[in-house]
């Protein structure tokens, strides 16, 4: 079984502290076959933090590339350089400029807050129309799917794990038609999706199971071939934790490849 985790954070994210080196060999013993690391890049330039909060640092792309990439040539390491581009519909000329500026291995392009809004961490839910604000969250994911800067998109459901969170079960199934259409539009662009088994909103219930199985065998039935896992890991015990699983959802689904990522190509490797 070939295993990747395309979706790792390490000391250059805002929220991570952790040497590459490390999250690098803890991935190795987990049986992990190919990492790419993706740090946090917000292409948005206002802060997705309330006032009280520190502010979130506008990311060094140019610091993070020279210094991974000498990590990499040094080491003698197989790994991928890659970013996490979030809110890409909200600033799509920095979005572009930072995707031009090197030749990245792998791009993941995330939702962490709507326009003029918080992160989806700090909302109040209680205090909101949640509905609508699923809705809105996914009208944007379109747009960034329209923008097709990716490789793949990142955490669809990532509302949901703060939704959870606070209490309130939202039945995702009311928005097939909407996730629907990302899906198509991502498959038709020839791009992919992930499943992101961040232990942060898998906790190993059927239902996570379903949700992932959902939206991986829509995905496949309209004509989606694109597929990466990720973890989401911010520490080495969180890196390449759940891979299993969503390597088994994978299969369950009907996809017989996971991809491999190589400046912002695929491969196809059998799981």
């Amino acid at each position: 079984m070939y295993k990747v985790d395309y979706h790792v954070h390490a000391k250059f994210s805002f929220d991570s502290t952790t040497e590459y080196l490390d999250q690098f060999n803890a991935a190795k013993e987990k049986g992990i076959n190919d990492i790419i690391f993706t740090e946090h890049c917000e292409c948005n330039l206002e802060s997705a933090t309330p006032p009280e909060m520190p502010i979130r640092p506008l990311f060094d792309h140019e610091g993070y590339w020279n210094y991974i990439k000498n990590f990499r040539d040094t080491s003698g390491l197989d790994f991928g350089i890659g970013l996490e581009l979030g809110q890409a519909n909200q600033e799509p000329e920095r979005a572009k400029m930072i995707l031009e500026s090197h030749e990245w291995d792998f791009i993941i392009c995330s939702l962490h807050n709507m326009r003029k809004e918080y992160d989806f961490s700090l909302l109040n839910y209680p205090e909101r129309d949640i509905d609508k604000t699923f809705r809105d969250y996914l009208m944007e994911i379109y747009e960034i799917a329209e923008q097709n800067l990716f490789c793949v998109l990142g955490h669809i459901y990532y509302p949901l794990r703060y939704i959870k969170a606070q209490g309130f079960d939202l039945d995702y199934k009311k928005y097939d038609a909407e996730m629907a259409q990302i899906l198509k539009l991502v498959a038709q662009n020839g791009k992919g999706i992930e499943i992101n088994i961040s232990e942060k909103s898998y906790n190993k219930s059927k239902e996570d199971w379903n949700f992932h199985l959902r939206y991986t065998k829509m995905f496949r039935e309209l004509g989606g071939e694109i597929m990466t896992t990720g973890s989401d890991g911010h520490t080495p015990d969180a890196v390449g934790k759940n891979i299993d699983d969503a390597t088994e959802i994978l299969k369950e689904a009907g996809f017989k490849y996971v991809s491999k990522f190589r400046k912002m190509k695929p491969t196809f490797e059998k799981i």
